[in-house]
């Protein structure tokens, strides 16, 4: 059975659906939008618990109703929760940046968000245990209920140029 490690934010409430989704041996890391900070002790931590669990998949996922990435795009001054104001400044920086070519911005956020944890965890995974591991993102669609691979290409401003 394959073991697999899920970032995940309290708020999205996803971990039976995971679970009843994906039948493996699960584990779960929770903070607020997947804002978490990948600082020394947490990647100590993030390291231990895939060499000592043998994880082989990590996935940052949320769901497309997500009330922390909602919230930041509708009331852009005052975050929900204290000490979201990086996440809040992050989101409000890829709506602006989304505007100019998407309508709707909050799919295309949420990829950006859970692309930019893939990107900052990756070179941070102890080196020995990094060529064994995949790591990516996923957004779920509540009201359809399934699970969407995040596909930063199709999304990122830095993959538009105008001529």
């Amino acid at each position: 059975m394959q073991k697999h490690l899920y970032f995940v934010c309290p708020t999205d409430h996803l971990e039976t659906i995971i679970e009843a989704t994906f039948k493996e041996e699960n584990y779960y890391y929770s903070s607020l939008g997947n804002s978490v900070s990948f600082e020394k002790d947490i990647i100590s931590e993030i390291n231990d618990v895939i060499e000592t669990n043998n994880i082989k998949e990590v996935t940052f996922i949320l769901s497309n109703t997500n009330k922390l990435i909602l919230d930041a795009i509708q009331h852009e001054n005052q975050p929900l929760v204290n000490g979201m104001k990086r996440f809040y400044y992050d989101v409000i920086r890829q709506k602006r940046r989304n505007k100019v070519f998407l309508k709707n911005t909050h799919i295309p956020i949420i990829s950006y968000l859970l692309d930019k944890k893939v990107t900052e965890l990756k070179p941070k995974i102890n080196k020995w245990l990094i060529e064994g591991i995949t790591i990516n993102a996923k957004v779920y669609h509540r009201e359809k209920g399934i699970f969407n691979e995040v596909n930063q290409d199709l999304f990122n401003i830095k993959y538009f140029s105008i001529n």
